[in-house]
């Protein structure tokens, strides 16, 4: 799962960060925080008796991540099946090797046929090297044709995950937003039916 390695991270220092803001009265930074850990928990750390706003960014969260493991989980499946009928029906090895070799043992039946192209269209720089690491045949045009299919399937699956991350994100800086901005109006509401003068000041400012 190092795809999600770098966001779990943050997320574990905004939790951290979130935990360290002391209990007590609803504070905007400390909603904010809250929201930005987990969609949701900020406006319920305000109101946990009115918090619809919150459910809705908490339910879009939970969404966003059951996609993101469906299309992680597509992705390596598919990736296992790519090394296998690659290993099976070519007799390459992908395992470890660059996504230049793949597209080539993708594109063409075997090194020889792959070469052969590349002298003719003068990609000096892209021959390979006649070894037996480089070598493949592929059994017929159908395995091969199946092969292409597999990569095509695993490239939308993970072109996916970016996207869905990216919606997370979002969804989390409005969550924040929001829920700062409950916590604001709650702590003025608060304020003034208390009695408190610096915030009469505030709002008549």
């Amino acid at each position: 799962m190092k795809k999600v390695t770098r966001p779990l991270s943050l997320l574990l220092f905004l939790w951290i960060l979130s935990g360290s803001i002391a209990s007590g009265q609803a504070t905007p930074r400390g909603a904010m925080l809250r929201s930005l850990v987990l969609p949701g928990w900020g406006h319920h750390y305000v109101q946990p008796d009115s918090w619809t706003a919150g459910k809705i960014h908490l339910a879009a969260d939970v969404s966003l991540l059951a996609a993101y493991f469906g299309y992680d989980t597509r992705s390596t499946n598919l990736e296992r099946m790519l090394l296998t009928q690659s290993k099976h029906y070519s007799g390459a090895e992908l395992r470890g090797r660059p996504r230049s070799f793949r597209f080539a043992v993708a594109d063409h039946e075997s090194l020889a046929a792959y070469n052969d192209v590349q002298l003719r269209t003068r990609n000096w720089n892209r021959i390979l090297a006649d070894i037996p690491e480089n070598q493949w045949q592929w059994q017929d045009e159908n395995s091969r044709k199946r092969f292409v299919s597999l990569i095509n399937k695993e490239a939308a699956a993970s072109d996916q995950l970016p996207a869905i991350i990216s919606l997370m994100v979002v969804n989390r800086v409005f969550a924040g937003i929001g829920a700062y901005r409950r916590a604001s109006d709650f702590t003025i509401t608060t304020g003034m039916e208390a009695g408190n003068p610096a915030l009469r000041m505030r709002i008549d400012f």
